[in-house]
């Protein structure tokens, strides 16, 4: 990834994109599944919650790679994020 997409790429994450976890609870399935719901295809697992969202980060960053190098454009945040008033 270049430099130049891989700044783009960290500074589009730090939007309020909805990240979702979810727990996968019946056996022999059992850990943690992640996606941002604003970028289609864009998942990740995981055997905890924490591993999960590690996978769905690297995920997302090579998935905005491939957005950012075809020249699309990239999702808009579909919420807006807490604010402290």
């Amino acid at each position: 990834m270049s430099d130049e997409l891989t700044a783009q790429a960290a500074e589009i994450l730090q939007r309020p994109y909805r990240w979702e976890l979810i727990p996968w609870t019946e056996p022999p399935n059992v850990g943690w599944s992640a996606s941002i719901v604003e970028f289609p295809g864009c998942l990740a697992e995981g055997a905890t919650a924490s591993e999960a969202i590690d996978n769905l980060r690297k995920a997302a960053e090579d998935w905005l790679w491939c957005v950012l190098n075809a020249g699309q454009s990239v999702p808009e945040p579909s919420w807006d994020a807490p604010t402290d008033e």
